[in-house]
C-alpha cells in the first residue's frame, strides 16, 4: 500500500455507487430504503474526500462540522481494499483534521451491528446512546 491520501472530491454518483453497494445488506437487514434525493441533498453539506492509494481512489470521507464537533459521515472503503488498515489510517487522518478545526469531539453514526464498532473501539470512541439499529459514537479530542 502506497501513502493514503483524502483528495476533495465532487462525483457524487462515484459515492452514491460506493455507498450503496457497501451498505445494501445493512439496510435491507433494518428494512431501509436508500432515498438518493436526500443523499444528494446531504452530499451539498458535507465535505467530500476521496480515499487514494496513489492515483487509484480506494473509498471516500465526507465529514461535517458543527459547532465545535467534527461529524464523520461517511467512511467507505472498497471491498477489496478492506482488512488491511485503511480504516485505521484514514481515522487518524480524520482526527488529525478535527483536531485542525479545533474541534472538542469527533462523532458518527454507525449500525450496532457492523463490523466497524470494533474499530471504532479500538480507536478510542465511546457509544453515547443507541436509537433502534444505530449507535451514536464519540472520540474525545
Amino acid at each position: 500500500m502506497e501513502r493514503l491520501a483524502l483528495q476533495k472530491m465532487d462525483d457524487v454518483r462515484f459515492a452514491e455507487r460506493l455507498i450503496l453497494g457497501n451498505m445494501q445488506a445493512d439496510y435491507m437487514r433494518h428494512d431501509m430504503k436508500w432515498d438518493s434525493n436526500q443523499f444528494a441533498k446531504s452530499w451539498l453539506e458535507t465535505t467530500n474526500y476521496a480515499l487514494k492509494n496513489g492515483k487509484q481512489t480506494i473509498g471516500l470521507v465526507r465529514v461535517k462540522i458543527q459547532a465545535e464537533l467534527f461529524y464523520l459521515i461517511d467512511l467507505q472503503v472498497m471491498e477489496s481494499w478492506r482488512g488491511q488498515g485503511v480504516g485505521s489510517k484514514v481515522l487518524d487522518e480524520v482526527r488529525y483534521k478535527a483536531r485542525e478545526a479545533n474541534c472538542v469531539a469527533l462523532r458518527l453514526k454507525v449500525f450496532a451491528d457492523s463490523e466497524a464498532v470494533q474499530l471504532y473501539l479500538r480507536k478510542g470512541f465511546q457509544t453515547v446512546k443507541q436509537e433502534g439499529a444505530l449507535l451514536f459514537m464519540e472520540a474525545r479530542l
